[in-house]
């Protein structure tokens, strides 16, 4: 297993999703409903990422941990309409009385720091801060391995005549009460066309994972010999490791695996993509759910 693998997108219907994800990455959405995630690679307990083409074809993330394991090894907003808001960590001086009054009056955001979102724009929000994502937002997210949601607010929603149940006490209990407002990192230039020699840029650097931007208009080495992950989000290209040669556009995310070796990226014109890992010091459990 030396080449890029690219993985069936997992489409998950939400009640605040909508059809973003098939307007601007190409998402081929099954039916009508709001579509609010896409799953890219995942080895969650309800969805483990399928290989969609070549001779792995069909065998989930968690049989290539299993077969392959030697080789193996924030959020970034893609666009944003102008009211958007992005709620991130708490007010200064917001404690737990004030929360649980705010939730009595239904006035959380109240208590909650919020910005208005531009592309580029990355968060990295550690465990137990309170967040929320406004509706015209999209977003690329690099997180563990997760599906659990302590809903503390629903916005006094109402679908199909019913509130969606929330988890008060739990979220309560898991708050980081002393994480004070959480201000983006800005990428520059994020909404000009990619050009120029390559440029690579470090947003996030954590003891789980590594965050970078890559962007530019000439062809360049993104490193070779340790599993990454790559997502497109800006412009398109062929990616060129272990012998392969793929095409790249936005909305794809692919598995380059260590023993891949030396991994190129030749722009058409410009690209941007996202690049994660696990830290220098970092290998992978018995099936790559956690770091150790």
């Amino acid at each position: 297993m030396d080449g890029p693998l690219n993985f069936e997108a997992f489409l998950r219907p939400m009640v605040w999703g909508g059809r973003r994800l098939a307007e601007l990455l190409g998402k081929r959405l099954p039916s009508d409903e709001p579509y609010g995630e896409s799953w890219e690679i995942s080895d969650h307990a309800t969805h483990s990422s399928r290989v969609d083409r070549g001779p792995l074809a069909g065998q989930t993330l968690r049989d290539l941990m299993r077969q392959h394991r030697q080789s193996l090894l924030g959020a970034v907003v893609l666009a944003a309409e102008p009211a958007s808001r992005i709620f991130a960590g708490l007010k200064p001086g917001v404690d737990e009385p004030g929360l649980r009054e705010a939730l009595r009056r239904g006035s959380v955001a109240d208590c909650l720091h919020s910005f208005t979102p531009r592309p580029g724009d990355c968060l990295f929000l550690k465990a137990g801060t309170v967040h929320a994502v406004g509706g015209g937002v999209l977003m690329a997210e690099v997180q563990q391995t997760s599906d659990a949601t302590f809903r503390l607010f629903d916005w006094n929603r109402v679908a199909q005549g019913r509130s969606r149940p929330l988890h008060v006490d739990q979220a309560l209990a898991c708050i980081n009460w002393h994480q004070g407002p959480i201000e983006p990192i800005r990428v520059p230039a994020f909404e000009e066309p990619p050009s120029g020699p390559a440029e690579r840029r470090c947003l996030v650097e954590c003891d789980y994972f590594t965050l970078d931007y890559l962007h530019g208009g000439e062809p360049v080495t993104c490193g070779g010999g340790r599993l990454q992950l790559l997502t497109v989000v800006r412009g398109e290209g062929r990616l060129v490791a272990g012998g392969a040669a793929e095409e790249l556009a936005p909305g794809q995310t692919w598995l380059l695996p260590a023993a891949a070796g030396e991994v190129w990226l030749e722009p058409r014109g410009g690209l941007g993509v996202l690049l994660s890992t696990l830290p220098d010091g970092h290998r992978l459990s018995a099936f790559g759910n956690q770091p150790e």
